[in-house]
């Protein structure tokens, strides 16, 4: 099996390379949609909760991104 890492910066077309590969079934793993699915789960809010240095990044009990990079 070949495995492919797409990296870039910010628009340089990692999405529609992405899109392009699934079109052509080739499997594509998307570490962005991962991760947010990730930091939407009661498992992880729970963990952070607990973490007294990350738990102000909890607003509504949803995680704030901004807050939990700083």
């Amino acid at each position: 099996m070949i495995v492919i890492g797409l990296t870039g910066s910010i628009a340089t077309g990692k999405s529609f390379v992405a899109d392009v590969f699934r079109e052509k079934n080739i499997a594509v793993f998307d570490s962005d949609f991962e991760v947010a699915k990730l930091l939407e789960s009661q498992e992880v809010i729970n963990l952070i909760k607990g973490c007294s240095k990350l738990s102000s990044a909890i607003k509504i009990n949803k995680i704030d991104k901004k807050l939990l990079s700083k």
